[in-house]
């Protein structure tokens, strides 16, 4: 196991949201180009703070008790970081902050239990369902990377208000590609995979309740239209010249005649296509 990491402290400040010219104080874990920050709740001037030292500027009184304090807080950082080296656990700084603020290091972080969930489910679900898992874990990521700066978290701190903030990102969120901006029944979808990863995990004793319970999922009724048979026959006997498109079309007609969804049909295989048994019933 490597014993040496690009372990890094940062203090840095962040203005209030209220107040433009004061900020709170936060410290930066850097390991391996991850990160995680954590709220030092202590607020001061912006014109006071040091940016390039990562310290207060003067030598009043309370300047060199807050850099008293900072160093402290270095320190105890940087004791977190040896104990996890000794004790040769995993160390990333979500870790290393967990210790810091008083959390049991051995608990379950939220990308183990997505990525026990994928590895346990995949095998028995479709192409199509695992796809839409792994979209749903790439928002968790990004929501996670935006909203909470960090790359994880411990199962013990996703609560409801988590939940909340992360059906919101949902729905705030902005595609920066082709794809268009969720609605309802798409986010619902997204929610409902979550809350079968959380479910997952109080199966295994890793969570103690779902944050889910509070939460309601629900979806918009859609009036889904449908082919008559007339139109059915006539794109069935409709012939194109393009085999590409000759070859989409057959798809479709054998996802109509099936009830396969497109994207099953066209990942079947040979192997997985067999002769029935003809149900009209014999000549005397």
């Amino acid at each position: 196991m490597r014993t040496t990491h690009t372990f890094g402290l940062q203090f840095i400040i962040r203005s209030n949201k209220n107040d433009q010219n004061s900020g709170i104080i936060y410290v930066r874990i850097t390991i391996e180009g991850l990160r995680a920050e954590i709220s030092l709740k202590k607020t001061l001037p912006i014109s006071l703070w040091n940016n390039a030292r990562g310290k207060v500027n003067g030598s009043s009184k309370d300047a060199k008790s807050l850099n008293v304090y900072l160093d402290d807080i270095r320190i105890k950082l940087t004791e977190c970081y040896r104990e996890l080296q000794l004790k040769q656990d995993k160390i990333t700084p979500d870790a290393i902050k967990a210790l810091f603020l008083g959390d049991h290091p051995d608990q379950h972080t939220l990308t183990e239990l997505i990525e026990y969930h994928n590895l346990s489910q995949f095998p028995v679900l479709s192409d199509s369902t695992r796809k839409c898992y792994i979209i749903t874990k790439n928002y968790i990521l990004s929501f996670l990377n935006q909203k909470r700066n960090t790359s994880n978290i411990y199962l013990s701190k996703i609560d409801f208000k988590f939940i909340s903030d992360f059906d919101y990102y949902l729905r705030t969120i902005k595609p920066l590609d082709h794809q268009k901006p969720l609605h309802n029944n798409g986010l619902m979808k997204h929610m409902q995979r979550f809350r079968k990863i959380l479910n997952l995990g109080v199966r295994l004793e890793w969570l103690t309740k779902s944050p889910f319970n509070a939460y309601d999922i629900r979806f918009n009724k859609v009036e889904r239209g449908f082919l008559t048979k007339y139109e059915l026959e006539t794109i069935e006997n409709k012939k194109f010249s393009i085999e590409r498109l000759q070859m989409i079309k057959d798809l479709f007609i054998f996802s109509c005649y099936t009830g396969l969804a497109y994207i099953d049909a066209i990942s079947l295989t040979t192997s997985e296509i067999s002769i029935g048994i003809s149900l009209r019933p014999r000549s005397p």
